[in-house]
């Protein structure tokens, strides 16, 4: 209900604005704007990086404005069941490239699970060894700077109670400017509009401040004899902040 909402006051308001869908449980569903045959990609695809990115430029271009398309995504979204698996990593790269062909994009990731399928996956994640860590957490930290030099900003849903290690997930909002909500399913509606209806100012922004010679930033990415600290923000909206400490 909350994302039906949000797509008929989008359709409305918004007509010409383009809303694409994408489901996944143990495959990825690409339904676009619900107008016409989905993609299903499954199997070995789910673990190819280069092919989930040729399906999403494929399908990208075939999305049409959400007032002419609100019916057929409605229904689409109201036939939606839960199953199986979550082959959230291998999602959230088809959706990145699709939005990255239009700069202002958004992305809004909804999961009560964790990933555990396909790329990306982050299940057993305490127990694997170094190198398949830093694998998983280059893939989310790699996805966020594709996001972020396009233009697209990333943001993050998810299920109160359900384990989502949604600071792997947080990378992503964080290099793009989004945001990261944990959520009860009596207050997904608010926080589902609160973040669409936050449209972005500006893209891929650094911000620069500058101190008296006198005082030091304290932040360990900065230089410790240096008065000036430069911070990458990404995408962003006119609630989007940054915090310096310095004495």
């Amino acid at each position: 209900a909350a994302v039906d909402q949000q797509l008929k006051k989008m359709s409305q308001e918004h007509p010409h604005r383009k809303v694409a869908m994408i489901v996944f449980n143990n495959e990825v569903t690409v339904l676009g704007d619900g107008s016409g045959a989905p993609v299903t990609l499954a199997g070995e695809t789910l673990g190819n990086a280069d092919a989930l990115r040729r399906a999403a430029l494929e399908f990208g271009a075939n999305i049409h404005g959400i007032g002419t398309r609100y019916e057929a995504l409605n229904k689409k979204l109201f036939e939606l069941e839960e199953s199986s698996t979550t082959a959230l990593g291998p999602a959230l790269l088809v959706a990145v490239t699709i939005a990255a062909q239009t700069r202002g994009s958004k992305v809004v990731v909804c999961t009560d699970g964790l990933a555990n399928t396909g790329i990306g996956s982050l299940d057993g994640y305490a127990t694997m060894d170094a190198l398949q860590q830093a694998a998983a957490d280059e893939f989310y930290r790699n996805l966020g700077t594709t996001a972020a030099d396009a233009g697209v900003t990333v943001s993050v849903i998810s299920i109160i109670g359900e384990e989502c290690q949604l600071e792997r997930l947080g990378q992503l909002a964080d290099a793009t400017g989004g945001d990261v909500e944990r959520v009860s399913l009596l207050t997904l509606k608010d926080n589902f509009s609160n973040i669409l209806e936050k449209p972005v100012l500006a893209f891929n922004v650094t911000a620069t401040m500058f101190l008296h010679r006198g005082l030091l930033f304290r932040n360990a990415d900065a230089d410790p004899n240096a008065n000036r600290f430069t911070i990458q923000l990404g995408n962003v909206n006119a609630d989007s902040e940054a915090f310096y400490e310095f004495g």
